[in-house]
């Protein structure tokens, strides 16, 4: 094999994304990779997140002991290029899930939209996340019947300590 041949693969695998999506969908969900807890709750709580093969999906598994018996959930994170939109879907150990559609937020996190019925009419929610330094701040807020939205969860994910 020539040089020129070596040093042509050698400048395209550089110059190539990690994964499977494009550079700056990656760097939109990277922030998420982290072995956190909930601040004030570092004993009873845990969640990592890593990415899945070929960093196709950042799938987190958590661990909620901050009830009288533990609680297991799983998250995936992803990127749809058909819509163009980020993905999140979450599913609880009770069987329960959810699928929302995420979109970038001015924070350099995400901003993800859900809707459900219910006996009481139709639930909106939005749930924002976003990078601080060793961190990531959430909130969550929800909406029923078309009416006001509230918040309902504020907390701040930190980075556990080893």
């Amino acid at each position: 094999m020539s040089f020129s041949v070596v040093f042509g693969l050698a400048t395209l695998a550089a110059t190539a994304p990690i994964g499977v999506h494009p550079i700056d969908v990656e760097q939109q969900l990277a922030f998420l990779v982290n072995d956190w807890t909930i601040e004030g709750y570092e004993e009873k709580y845990s969640e990592t997140c890593t990415w899945w093969h070929n960093r196709s999906y950042v799938i987190c598994e958590s661990l909620d002991e901050t009830e009288a018996s533990p609680n297991h959930s799983a998250s995936i994170f992803g990127w749809s290029a058909s819509t163009k939109t980020y993905t999140y879907h979450h599913y609880a150990q009770d069987g329960r899930s959810r699928s929302e559609t995420c979109f970038p937020n001015e924070q350099r996190g995400l901003t993800c939209l859900g809707e459900r019925r219910t006996e009481a009419g139709i639930i909106q929610s939005r749930s924002h996340i976003w990078p601080e330094a060793g961190s990531a701040p959430f909130r969550s807020e929800r909406s029923q019947n078309g009416g006001p939205w509230t918040e309902t969860i504020r907390l701040k994910y930190v980075a556990r300590k080893q």
